[in-house]
């Protein structure tokens, strides 16, 4: 939510819950988002893949880096490939399972962030689970 120029969050980890005004001069060294659990059809089995995470800005000393989990499970972290001419960092590989999540952290500098513009994955869908 935006109130005049400050951008107001709300989050929850476990059993703790808050509502926050981002802080526009100093950036949170440890900032992740973490999808909603993306599904498709959600009684298919599914083969996701080609995860991509597009930029606008990736400062020297920053960095983006993508965790998965599957049906649920413990989030793993990936080994991403890094495509600077297109601004964008990708993972070719295929997870299967029934549904997705995906969390996006990202390591600030300073004053510094990538500026993420775009999260995107496809999946092709299979038999009934």
């Amino acid at each position: 939510m935006v109130i005049g120029n400050d951008l107001i969050v709300s989050w929850r980890e476990g059993a703790n819950f808050g509502i926050d005004r981002i802080d526009w001069t100093t950036k949170y060294p440890n900032a992740y988002l973490t999808t909603l659990i993306i599904a498709g059809t959600r009684h298919r089995a599914k083969d996701f893949k080609n995860y991509i995470i597009s930029y606008d800005n990736r400062p020297v000393g920053t960095d983006i880096t993508l965790e998965t989990s599957i049906n649920q499970g413990p989030f793993a972290l990936q080994t991403l490939t890094d495509d600077v001419a297109n601004a964008k960092t990708k993972l070719q590989r295929t997870l299967a399972g029934g549904n997705l999540q995906l969390r996006i952290r990202l390591t600030t500098s300073g004053n510094l962030s990538p500026i993420v513009s775009e999260i995107y994955c496809d999946w092709d869908e299979k038999q009934t689970l």
